[in-house]
């Protein structure tokens, strides 16, 4: 049973709860126990009492907890007899009395009341205890006893007087009546005996933060006690003042005495650099003993960390400065103090005067300046600004937001502290984070939280985060406060506390640790109210710094000029060329008080507040504008996060230009709106309004008002901005989406958004521009992880671009928010808005087109007719080209511009109603071939517009003449000659005269002569000599390329020329008469050149300028003989046929006459084909053998004595088999098998029968009459098992043969005999199986086995009737029951094989025999593991013991087919008891390893010696581990003796412990620190006992030895000599070593050396092999430096040899490396010295060059060989070295060079 209370607490202390309030107590009781409780009652006034005592179990259910567990204390107070004015007295700390000294002991006064109506006597009784006597001498009392009247009362005086350091205590019986069977009270005397000391009137000193350049002060006392007099020596432990640029002063002197029991102390600090630290100021009194006083200070140029010095001053004093192109500079005004502030210690030396007597009478925590520092904090630090840095936590960096700053993260544990560093940093601080690990001990859990934010302000300290004033002990809970500060009451604990947390403390340990305080309780304690100012103080500057050294300093140079721009940072940046430019402009670099990334942050307000012109205010109202205040100066530069910005105007030309659409909102036009000269505060008011409400309205972080706005301090504001700065970029649109297509028609477009977070998201949708933009819903939700498709549609009414900008605005989770904005833009066109129409027709013939136009919108339009057409492209347009097209196209090209635009309406405007139609007509004449596309466009302003389009295409003209052309072609299908024709042209072009008169037509409403002239021109320019280009449709036709008409003078008449007449023809086609073409100009030539017969129509096509005219031909050719080739193949003895198809298309039966040729070939004499029919001729091929045969087979004509000749050719191949038999059978029996054979001969025939089964058993030859069938008998034994294909083949004497394919399945024969093995996992069990040869010749078995753990011999060979035993052996690597196999096989008698019925048991536990081990060592053994797998295989220990017995290796792997070995290792924890484990490794591939260890402990021995090194006249030091090898708690005592070799110097060692006796915990280890000081270089020995104290003599007697040897050494010498030279090059120096503080002659002594390469070298083994070194005389040193010596170096002497050693150091390196190793020379009396010696080895020169010529994208090598030098085998590998093309490969890059 356990019950503990947590509510006492001292009576002084400020948590002392109010009276109706009582204290809590936390009870524990065990399961199944009870506990009893004890009631104190110690009433203070008479009178009855009564109280509920109530108890609350929280670990009840919501049903158990109406449990009546209250009950009701009732008692009494009596009227005393005797009253007691103290029942506790307390001297607290008073100084010890020195011997010889005559001192007035310390006095307090008791009073002794008689309350009682009678007279009494008391007494008071001092010793009658041995702890009584022992501080008798220290408490007296005056007097003892007395006698008390009814109502009087008596003094009696104590005295004080410690004799040591240590605590006194003393109860005092009182004693009434004489009655001394009955105590009727005791008196409790207590005090400290301490010694005298130092005290300051405070823990610590901080320095108030101050900018860069702009000093800080602060002021405290030093106080007297105990020391008569005493001038005090006050120093700082640096002393360069650059790298902490602090300095103090002592104004009133530092002599201490009597009258004088204190003096103040000012420090002042200032900085040229940021800077942040905790150094130790210290006070020394006579004896050397130190006082040190921790002194804070910070120093830094951001605002986040120095606004507090801008509350502190006040807005008055100080002011921001910046002259155009230089920084902003903080200064403060002159006359001000540029002290500590109102928190200082003292304002003055005079005022503090007064407060120097009571010093040592003050507590830190009452002291009237920390209550000022506290006041100060609150007023900073308060509750709105906690609230305002946590909104901007939740908003920017944290995942889950808090609801309370401090709280919440003091009650997460820190969570979100490590998680904003995280998200910031990238990755989360280093070391162990707790908060969910912390030990179930709640003391021990709130140190852990202690350590673990101590590590995350020493990780922030490490990025420039300013927290010297920050503790960590205000970081934790409240609860987890008071248990830090119960736990270390004196602030001293080195685990709890941080450099800033100790205060007063004397560098003499024995000396006590003492601050200014009398009062009762904890002195560290501070009420919760006090604690919650000072937890504010430290979670805002932490989060401030995270801030800065994290997240501000994303506002970089690079990242700014970078970052998407607004139209004024684009202006900058092209004025001031930033792309070009890698250093900051000179007004950002150098700010005392403002931070690069803050001073960027004003430059961005200042840009964009630049780019807004400068207007004044429109007011309507005249007494409005008489009663505006005077405007403010124009403000030229932000210069401040201050008073610049409370106008609104900032951040309105910020927004503006983020948001191009709040421009309207900051529109000066009307009243109510902005007001861009704001005159008084109410018009600077409104304009905050309208940017929050802007703010809000797009969606922009923050719940701010106007109020907030001006109650923002520099850091907030800072914030705020911030907060802008990483938002608008946002709001820049991420993309432009184009929306592209056609009128009318809806053009969609989605927009893909994505949630790669493990949160929700939801997206208001805002749409700013043009309403035909269309979208579903206001909001869009995403899921964690998931995607979401947004499409937006227009349906554009007009082609002019529409725009809009679309906002998806991200509700805010946590610090996420994701803004996304993009730009919409259609790009309309008319082109696939409607249907296209075709239309075509052939040049110069009209097509009028009858349109009915609807109308595709509600309502009523009168519509505007445009008519928009163009001539594609030559490359575009489909029409067809002949040859010399290219020159076509270049002749029509330049006769486009003679004619008009080919589409033509009448109509210009159409009127019509809604959903109704129109009708119009289109007419199309075209005067050039081509491609035409038109659109006609209908728009009412309106309404909207539609189009039409067309697209033309122009064929040739229509043929006026056709010419006939025939040919016959000779032998082979040539023709005999080519045909020559001429072609008639013609003087006029009727198609093109009859297009001009209906062109004439069409333009007689117009009165220009122009157009009326257009017909006639192009008439008199065909008269007149035109050039023509000709081209041909078809290659078989040939003539000129170019053609020149010459003109006719004589014209037709008009009419005549322009009407047509028609002449009936035979095939019904007009033709026009010679007057109407007019006459024959000219006769043009061609050539028909047909490649064979068939019919070859074409046309002759003649282009000018102006016209285009066209002739059709039709060439005819009669065909020629035909010559074909056939091949037929197949196999010999098969026939194959081929099908020739004859066709007949007249209108008679055709008689076609069939001749073959050729051996084998055959098919009938004659076919009948019917008329209009087609009929097939088949030809066979049936070889009787492998042959290649030739013929021909003619086809011919009856009627018209035409031909058709083939070449026809056979093959036969290989002939197929006769017949595929399956067949089963077992092995070593026999099948019979039936074949039968077919003469394939003309004659009798006897076959040779082959087969590729060797067991195949039959006659060699079988004889068959001809035309006959034989029966082949045959048998196949097939000695083994499986499947075999072979063949049996009947072969002729003519070689040819006929084949059966033989597919025989062969099952596996019965086992010889059954055989059962059983054996222990890894243990070996033999079965003999006996195996004979039955054959008459040798034999050899393969042996197979089936079945794990199965070994033999692989390959058994018996001579003709042998036998033999074949031992088979089972070994299994895991425990079970198997079946297996073991077969033996050979070609010659088969297979013989046997089941096995195998059985694994489980391992035996094998007994590693009895260890005997000392206490407290460790005694091994080794087991060796094997993995007869393939695999790794990870193993699972069980220990029974893991107390005594230990495993290495941890874990366990073993690889694959490899043997591991594993150290037992047993630590005894008792003495001469037997103790013993079961240690099993598993696995379920392997299965178990059982060993059964037992180990007994003996006496310990001494321990292996341990070396301390230290140089002469210097201390080292080294820690010995002790380990209560016990499982019980246990005393022990440590001490130092002598060696018990004589060796002198034990005084040499110093134990550097406080206490020799220790109590340790089972199995505790216990750290013995012990230093070695040596005065001369020799060798020294000493002992450490660690003695067992215990309560049997046995255990008594139990000591462990720890032998000490001390190494004395010289002082560490670097030789000013480098060794350097290239690798497998040498170097040869021959130096001498000097021996300092050697006691005696070189030559007296023996030395013996040797040459350290530090472990972690690289290539140590190469530095080893490279580096020798030996000792030489001093005849040979002096030789090596007359080497190349003209003159004598003169520090040669012969004095060296009894102060210089000498050696060759032969540096050899075969490769490159540089190094520092040690040269140790040791002397065989004791002693060494160290020599630092320097080793570079170069890169060698090339061995070669290696030329490698290769072709473009092929490969080429060369090869070189690499020896080895050493006699062992060596790794080697190769690579190129860096920097080398990656064109280049080396193989292989690893291996092993052999010895050499």
């Amino acid at each position: 049973m356990d019950g503990r209370g947590d509510g006492g607490r001292g009576s002084g202390s400020e948590d002392t709860p109010r009276e109706d309030e009582g204290f809590k107590y936390r009870l524990y009781v065990a399961p199944e126990k009870a506990l009893s409780m004890y009631l104190v009652f110690h009433p203070t006034s008479v009178g009855q009492y009564e109280f509920p005592l109530g108890f609350n179990m929280p670990g009840l259910h919501e049903a158990d907890r109406n449990l009546n567990l209250v009950r009701t204390v009732v008692a009494k107070a009596l009227k005393p007899r005797l009253v007691l004015s103290q029942s506790v007295v307390d001297f607290k700390n008073k100084v010890v009395i020195k011997e010889g000294t005559n001192k007035t002991p310390n006095r307090m006064m008791l009073k002794l009341f008689n309350e009682d109506d009678a007279d009494l006597e008391w007494e008071l009784v001092v010793g009658g205890t041995e702890t009584d006597l022992a501080v008798q001498e220290v408490f007296r009392l005056e007097p003892v006893k007395g006698k008390l009247a009814s109502g009087h009362s008596a003094q009696v005086h104590l005295m004080f007087s410690p004799l040591e350091v240590r605590p006194y205590e003393m109860h005092i019986p009182v004693y009434l009546d004489r009655n001394r069977e009955t105590t009727y009270t005791t008196i409790v005397v207590k005090g400290n005996g301490c010694c005298p000391s130092l005290v300051f009137d405070r823990q610590e000193v901080s320095l108030p933060v101050t900018p860069v350049g702009v000093p800080s002060k602060a002021m405290f006392f030093v106080a007297n006690e105990g020391y008569e007099q005493l001038e005090v020596k006050a120093q700082l432990p640096f002393a360069d003042t650059n790298k902490i640029p602090l300095t103090f002063t002592t104004p009133e002197g530092t002599l201490l005495n009597a009258t004088r029991s204190s003096f103040p102390v000012e420090v002042t600090m200032l900085s040229k650099k940021p800077m942040s630290f905790t150094v130790g100021m210290e006070f020394l009194d006579e004896e050397g003993n130190k006082f040190t006083i921790p002194i804070s200070g910070c120093c830094d140029n951001s605002i986040l960390t120095v606004f507090p010095r801008l509350h502190l001053r006040g807005p008055d004093t100080y002011a921001f400065e910046a002259e155009e192109g230089k920084p902003v500079v903080y200064t403060e005004a002159d006359d001000t103090d540029n002290g500590s502030g109102d928190f200082s210690v003292a304002d003055t030396p005079r005022s503090a005067a007064s407060r120097r007597t009571n010093a040592t009478s003050r507590s830190m925590e009452s002291d009237s300046a920390m209550s000022a520092l506290d006041r100060f904090h609150r007023k900073v630090y308060t509750k709105k600004a906690a609230d305002r840095l946590r909104n901007f936590l939740n908003v920017n960096v944290l995942q889950e937001p808090l609801d309370d700053l401090v709280l919440g993260l003091s009650g997460m544990l820190g969570r979100p502290l490590v998680e904003a560093i995280e998200v910031l940093y990238g990755r989360a601080p280093p070391g162990k984070q707790v908060p969910d690990k912390l030990s179930p001990v709640k003391s021990t859990a709130s140190m852990q939280l202690l350590k673990m934010y101590e590590d995350i302000l020493h990780f922030l300290r490490g990025f420039g985060a300013q927290l010297s004033e920050v503790k960590a002990e205000y970081m934790v809970r409240y609860e987890d406060y008071n248990r830090i500060i119960a736990a270390d009451p004196t602030g001293t604990n080195p685990a709890g506390a941080s450099s800033s947390d100790a205060f007063a403390v004397p560098f003499n340990t024995s000396m006590s640790v003492r601050s200014m305080r009398t009062t009762t309780g904890n002195p560290r304690r501070l009420s919760e109210r006090r604690f919650m100012v000072r937890a504010t103080h430290a979670w805002m500057t932490v989060m401030l710094q995270v801030i800065k050294v994290f997240y501000l300093v994303r506002v970089a140079w690079k990242s700014f000029k970078s970052q998407p721009m607004t139209e004024p940072m684009s202006t900058a940046s092209a004025a001031e060329n930033w792309p070009q430019s890698e250093k900051m402009p000179p007004s950002l670099v150098g700010s005392n008080i403002f931070s690069t990334s803050e001073c960027l942050l004003l430059k961005w307000l200042d840009l964009h507040f630049s780019s807004v012109p400068t207007v004044d205010t429109p007011t309507k109202d005249k007494d409005k504008e008489t009663s505006a205040e005077p405007p403010e100066p124009p403000l030229t530069r932000i210069t401040s996060f201050g008073s610049q910005l409370l106008d609104g105007r900032v951040f309105a030309s910020v927004l503006q230009a983020y948001i191009p659409y709040l421009a309207k909102r900051f529109a000066q036009s009307v009243d109510g709106q902005f007001v861009w000269n704001p005159r008084n505060p109410a018009e600077k008011d409104h304009n905050l309004k309208l940017v929050l409400d802007a703010m809000k309205e797009v969606g922009l972080p923050n719940a701010y008002t106007v109020k907030d706005l001006h109650e923002f301090g520099q850091p907030e504001m800072l914030l705020f901005v911030f907060n802008m700065y990483l938002n608008l970029p946002q709001y820049i649109p991420k993309a432009t989406i184009a929306f592209k297509g056609f009128l009318r028609q809806t053009i969609t477009r989605t927009i893909e958004l994505k949630n790669p977070t493990k949160f929700a998201l939801d997206y208001d949708i805002f749409l700013h521009g043009s309403e035909e933009f269309k979208y579903d819903g206001t909001r869009v939700h995403l899921d964690p992880s998931s995607t979401a498709n947004f499409v937006v549609t227009i349906t554009p009414r007009f082609r002019a671009t529409a725009k809009a900008r679309l906002t998806f605005l991200c509700r805010r989770v946590g610090s996420i928010s994701a803004t996304m904005v993009f730009d919409l833009v259609t790009d309309v066109t008319h082109e696939g808005s409607t249907e296209v129409r075709t239309l075509e027709t052939p040049l110069y013939e009209p097509l009028n087109t009858e349109l009915f136009v609807e109308n595709p919108f509600p309502i009523s339009g009168r519509f505007l007719l445009t008519i928009r057409q163009e001539r594609l492209p030559p490359e575009v347009s489909e029409s067809p080209r002949g040859r010399g097209s290219a020159r076509t196209r270049v002749t029509e090209e330049s006769s486009a511009s003679q004619f008009p635009e080919p589409f033509f309406s009448a109509t210009d405007i159409l009127s019509i109603k809604k959903l109704d139609r129109a009708r119009m007509v289109l007419q199309f004449l075209p005067f050039v071939r081509g491609t035409y596309r038109c659109l006609l466009v209908f728009q009412d302003d309106k309404v909207g517009e539609f189009v039409m389009q067309f697209v033309a295409k122009v064929g040739p003209p229509l043929s006026y003449e056709k010419l006939h052309i025939l040919a016959e072609s000779g032998p082979g299908g040539a023709v005999a000659a080519s045909i020559s024709k001429e072609v008639p042209f013609y003087a006029r072009n009727p198609n093109l005269e009859r297009a001009l008169g209906i062109l004439q037509d069409r333009y007689k409403q117009f009165r220009t002569r122009e157009k009326r002239q257009i017909a006639q021109s192009v008439l008199d320019a065909i008269d007149g000599s035109v050039k023509y280009t000709v081209a041909y449709s078809s290659p078989f036709y040939a003539g000129p390329k170019e053609y020149t008409a010459m003109g006719q003078k004589a014209r037709l008449d008009k009419t005549d020329a322009l009407t047509p007449t028609l002449d009936d023809t035979k095939d019904g086609k007009p033709k026009m008469k010679a007057k109407a073409m007019g006459m024959v100009q000219s006769l043009v030539p061609i050539m028909f050149n047909p490649k064979g017969p068939g019919l070859f129509p074409g046309k002759i096509i003649f282009t000018s300028a102006y016209d285009v005219r066209v002739i059709e031909i039709e060439g005819r050719c009669r065909p020629p003989s035909l010559v074909s080739e056939l091949d037929f193949a197949c196999p010999a003895r098969q026939i194959v046929s081929q099908d020739i198809p004859i066709t007949n298309p007249t209108d008679k039966e055709r008689i076609v006459t069939c001749l073959v040729s050729g051996d084998y070939f055959s098919g009938v004499r004659e076919v009948r084909v019917p008329a209009g029919r087609t009929k097939a001729y088949t030809l066979t091929f049936s070889p009787p053998w492998v042959c290649e045969v030739t013929g021909t087979l003619t086809l011919r004509n009856s009627d018209s004595a035409d031909k058709s000749v083939w070449t026809i050719r056979g093959k036969a191949e290989e002939p197929l088999a006769e017949n595929t038999l399956n067949l089963e059978c077992q092995a070593r029996s026999s099948i019979a098998l039936t074949l039968n054979v077919s003469n394939i001969t003309s004659d009798t025939v006897t076959y040779t029968v082959e087969s590729d089964l060797d067991f195949l058993e039959g006659a060699p030859t079988v004889t068959v009459g001809r035309g006959e069938v034989a029966k082949y008998e045959c048998a196949l034994r097939p000695p083994m098992w499986g499947k075999f294909i072979g063949a049996v083949t009947f072969r002729a004497p003519t070689q040819q043969y006929l084949w059966y394919v033989i597919n025989l399945d062969v099952s596996r024969p019965p086992p010889e005999a059954s055989l059962d093995i059983s054996a222990h996992v890894r243990k070996a069990a033999a079965a003999e199986i006996e195996i004979a040869n039955p054959a008459d010749t040798p034999v050899r078995f393969t042996v197979q086995f089936v079945g794990d753990g199965l070994v033999g011999d692989s390959v058994v060979a018996l001579n003709p009737g042998q036998s033999k035993l074949y031992q088979l052996m089972f070994r299994p690597f895991s425990s079970g029951t198997w079946d297996g196999t073991v077969s033996f096989i050979s070609d010659e008698v088969g297979e013989f094989w046997y089941q096995l019925h195998l059985t694994a048991l489980e391992p035996e536990v094998e007994d590693l025999g009895l260890i005997q081990a000392e206490l407290g060592k460790s005694k091994s053994v080794t087991v060796i593991l094997e993995n007869p797998v393939g695999q790794t295989i990870p193993l699972v220990t069980t220990n029974t013991n893991e107390i005594n017995f230990q495993t290495t290796p941890s874990p366990l792997v073993l690889r694959p087919h490899a043997r591991l070995p594993v150290t037992i290792a047993y630590s005894p924890s008792a003495l001469a008891v037997e103790q013993d484990a079961i240690i099993t490794f598993s696995s379920p591939l392997t299965g178990k390893w059982t060993y059964l260890v037992k180990g007994i402990g003996v006496e310990p021995t001494p321990m292996d010696p341990t070396d301390i090194c230290s140089a002469v006249g210097h201390t080292e030091s080294v820690v010995l581990a002790f380990r209560n090898p016990f499982p019980l708690v246990k005393r022990v005592l440590v001490s130092l003796r002598p060696s018990d070799d004589d060796v002198p110097g034990a005084e040499l060692f110093n134990l550097i412990m406080k206490r020799r006796s220790h109590t340790l915990e089972p199995f505790a280890t216990l750290q013995i620190p012990v230093s070695y000081s040596p005065r001369l270089i020799t060798q020294n020995k000493a002992v450490v006992m660690v003695q067992l104290l215990g309560e049997q003599p046995e255990q008594g007697a139990l000591a462990w030895q720890y032998p000490l040897v001390g190494v004395a050494e010289g002082v560490p010498v670097k030789l000013p000599i480098k060794f350097c030279c290239q690798a497998r090059k040498e170097n040869l120096q021959v130096i001498a070593v000097p021996l300092s503080e050697l006691d005696c002659d070189i030559t007296e002594q023996s030395f013996t050396y040797e040459l350290r390469v530090p472990p972690a070298a690289e290539h140590r083994s190469a530095i080893q092999r490279g580096i020798t070194v030996s000792r030489c005389t001093f005849e040979e040193y002096k030789a090596y430096m007359r080497r190349d010596r003209i003159v004598e170096d003169p520090s040669v002497n012969p004095e060296m040899i009894k102060t210089h050693l000498f050696f060759n150091v032969t540096f050899v390196p075969l490769r490159p490396f540089s190094v520092v190793v040690d040269l140790v020379i040791s002397k065989t009396s004791g002693g060494q010295w160290k020599f630092a010696l320097t080793f570079e080895a170069l890169p060698p020169d090339p061995d070669d060059v290696i030329l490698i010529d290769a072709p473009l994208n092929k490969t080429e090598s060369v090869a070189f060989h690499l020896s080895n030098i050493f006699s062992s085998n060596d790794p080697f590998t190769a690579y190129f070295a860096p920097g080398s093309p990656a064109d280049f490969t080396v193989i292989p890059t690893s291996g092993v060079l052999l010895a050499a």
